[in-house]
């Protein structure tokens, strides 16, 4: 189990330059804030299982935000739901299936400086929705001088989504990654 908790430090008051096509002057878009404006408490739990060549594993990771920030707007709370299989074919490659799942509300409250009525980015209820989708992966570990490398490849569609306002919806998801271990 874990639990955190994030004090509001990134900026809710970034603006384009008075050059700037889209945004002159104005506030950038809520997803364009580094910040949320609020605390936000950080509750966790997993369970992991392995036995021989066989993994599983299933979490659930939230965001709450406790306030409305100071420009009278309050991100979503939001849940993430993760669950994996794995199984080590040989002691260098293992092979995963995984279910992920994200849940996410509207933004409450409004900023007023947004052009709400003129672009979907600005609309608070343009954010937030559900996504389930299911990846399959593979992960290389190396032998000899590269032993401290892994290879991982992952790939996911998604199986359901249903979004609030104008969004885009996700069509597939490739993740890779090289890491070193030191």
């Amino acid at each position: 189990a874990s639990f955190g908790a994030s004090v509001p430090t990134g900026s809710i008051h970034e603006k384009g330059a008075s050059n700037d096509a889209m945004y002159p002057d104005k506030r950038y878009p809520y997803n364009m804030q580094p910040g949320s404006g609020s605390v936000e408490l950080l509750p966790g739990v997993t369970y992991t299982y392995q036995k021989n060549s066989f993994a599983w594993s299933s979490s659930a990771a939230g965001v709450y935000r406790t306030n409305y920030n100071t420009i009278g707007y309050k991100l979503s709370p939001e849940l993430n739901l993760n669950s994996w299989i794995a199984y080590q074919w040989q002691s260098f490659i293992s092979s995963s299936l995984r279910l992920d799942g994200n849940f996410s509300g509207q933004i409450q409250g409004v900023d007023p400086q947004q052009y709400t009525s003129l672009e979907p980015a600005t609309n608070p209820h343009s954010y937030g929705g559900e996504k389930i989708g299911v990846y399959i992966g593979s992960s290389c570990h190396f032998k000899g001088a590269l032993i401290k490398h892994r290879l991982s490849a992952e790939f996911g569609v998604p199986i359901y989504q249903s979004l609030y306002g104008v969004q885009l919806k996700q069509k597939y998801t490739i993740n890779a990654s090289w890491n070193y271990r030191f």
